[in-house]
């Protein structure tokens, strides 16, 4: 068997398992805010990090037969790489997608014990039962077949991922952009605040003409931040900018006090 044939079934598995977590995240997380939402990371799909999570416990405790011993193997292998991913997105996007901090048992907001317990009993469910049937049936498909569908989602799955990082690294820019005039604006407003005190109140609201201004003066650029932001803000409800969140607020609040 060559090398191609030995990894063609995990790039199979690795996509069909991002989808099936893509159709768990979806469906979770549309039950909560009653109204559907498409919670991929990237357009397509499915959601790599369920799919490089099934791929890493079926290689790493596959042959390990104790429900028990899967169950808390599975829990700290799966969190550690939600955690690492989550630590690995920050510091690439500048921005948090997940935020557990406001639930019990929990570290740094990106990893917690209920999530630890789902994973958990995934990796028992997934070792048990979900994979030998999934095995099995991915044996069947000749290998041509299987060469030529790993060949459309690596390129599919590549240009999606391209895409995204692309439009991702384009928003934060625009939005450093921002961050930096908004900046500006208030601390014209502080000088100005500590020459006139007594006129405090009309200052900070001539700070708040100027950004709308300054909103208005590009609103088209502008007005494209806001709306890409706020469809990350539908997929991950805790999505928050890291560098530049309250400049952000700042021109959100003023454009909303039009």
């Amino acid at each position: 068997m060559t090398v191609f044939q030995t990894a063609a079934p995990w790039v199979f598995w690795l996509a069909l398992y991002g989808f099936i977590g893509w159709v768990y995240e979806s469906i979770l997380c549309s039950v909560k805010a009653r109204k559907w939402i498409n919670r991929g990371f990237l357009h397509g799909p499915y959601c790599p990090i369920y799919g490089f999570g099934a791929v890493t416990v079926i290689l790493v405790l596959g042959r390990i037969s104790n429900p028990v011993a899967l169950f808390f193997l599975g829990a700290l292998l799966t969190c550690t790489l939600e955690y690492i991913t989550s630590w690995g997105m920050e510091k690439l996007f500048h921005a948090r997608w997940w935020d557990y901090r406001y639930m019990k048992f929990q570290i740094n907001g990106r990893v917690c014990l209920a999530g630890a317990v789902i994973f958990g009993a995934m990796t028992v469910i997934v070792i048990k039962a979900v994979h030998p049937f999934v095995s099995e049936m991915t044996a069947r498909i000749p290998f041509p077949w299987l060469a030529a569908i790993d060949a459309v989602l690596i390129v599919g799955g590549a240009a999606d991922t391209v895409v995204t990082v692309v439009r991702l690294k384009s928003f934060n820019r625009r939005l450093k952009e921002i961050d930096a005039k908004v900046r500006e604006i208030l601390d014209e407003g502080r000088k100005e605040w500590h020459r006139r005190v007594e006129q405090a109140a009309e200052e900070s609201r001539g700070t708040v003409d100027r950004i709308r201004e300054a909103y208005n003066a590009r609103r088209s650029e502008w007005q494209k931040v806001l709306d890409y932001q706020q469809n990350l803000k539908k997929k991950f409800p805790a999505y928050r900018s890291v560098l530049w969140h309250d400049a952000f607020e700042q021109l959100r609040r003023s454009v909303k006090e039009k």
